[in-house]
């Protein structure tokens, strides 16, 4: 998905509709963005969203933030209510944050669309984003929401908070989100079940969009995993190499890359894919042992 890095298949489809209606000339009948409202009562913001043309309307998904950060900012997907013919949701606004909310509306499409990388059966449409922006932004107050997620992921929703560069590694902006709890002694826990093979772990971590103060360059770490059955890997933080000498903080990061690699054959595990998800299940921040 494009809000989680950069186009995804969806995206594409609709550049490749709007470049053929727009300058080809070609009637593709795309639907127009989707109407969507921002009301404001006390310390809640209603936003509503209708989008047209629903014969062909296969779901509508609505994000939010609190993060002013836009390079590294992490929408949260937020749990819709239908009615009639639009989807809402209730947010609620904090002080000194801002609140940033749209929606992305998918469309089924009349027919498969080959891509320059794959293939799609539909394409996306987002709404105008829409916003609230108090006078003073107080970074602090992120700090201060709370904390309650402790699943990191558990691939029920797909990639839904996921992008790939390569269509095989994964990569998230979701420690960025502020409702997770990073702080304390937390280790990484990941269950992965090698399926009889000899796989090598390897995470790539970066912060280099995070403001000056929290920029604690880039991080690594390899791990070698074999066996039958899920495996729980536990890592802490003084186990990732950094190269500045620091020491890795869970809130610090940006951008957090998960690939898995077959040590016999040296070729990367589709991790994009619902075979991938079979062998890394569950990834999640705990309490240290």
């Amino acid at each position: 998905m494009c809000i989680r890095d950069r186009p995804g298949p969806e995206q594409w489809a609709v550049l490749n509709l709007w470049f053929n209606q727009y300058l080809k000339g070609k009637e593709q009948h795309i639907p127009i963005t989707p109407p969507s409202t921002l009301h404001v009562s006390g310390t809640t913001a209603r936003f509503t969203v209708t989008p047209t043309d629903q014969d062909r309307l296969i779901r509508t998904e609505i994000y939010f933030s609190h993060d002013p950060n836009s390079r590294t900012r992490f929408w949260n997907c937020a749990d819709t209510t239908p009615s009639g013919k639009s989807w809402l949701v209730d947010l609620t606004i904090h002080e000194d944050l801002p609140l940033y909310v749209f929606a992305i509306c998918h469309y089924r499409l009349e027919e498969t669309m080959i891509l320059e990388r794959g293939e799609t059966t539909s394409f996306a449409l987002n709404s105008i984003e829409q916003m609230i922006v108090p006078k003073t932004v107080n970074l602090e107050a992120l700090a201060k929401l709370k904390r309650t997620g402790t699943v990191f992921e558990d691939f029920e929703n797909g990639l839904q908070d996921w992008s790939s560069r390569d269509g095989r590694s994964i990569r998230t902006y979701k420690f960025q989100n502020p409702t997770l709890d990073r702080f304390g002694d937390k280790q990484l826990a990941l269950t992965i079940n090698p399926q009889g093979k000899k796989l090598s772990l390897r995470l790539n971590i970066g912060s280099r969009f995070l403001s000056r103060e929290n920029n604690m360059g880039n991080f690594s770490l390899t791990q070698s995993i074999e066996g039958n059955g899920p495996k729980e890997i536990r890592i802490s933080r003084k186990e990732f190499k950094g190269d500045k000498g620091k020491t890795l903080e869970w809130a610090k990061i940006e951008t957090f890359e998960v690939t898995l690699v077959d040590e016999s054959t040296k070729a990367k595990l589709n991790l994009t894919s619902a075979e991938g998800h079979k062998v890394l299940q569950l990834i999640q921040l705990v309490d240290a042992l």
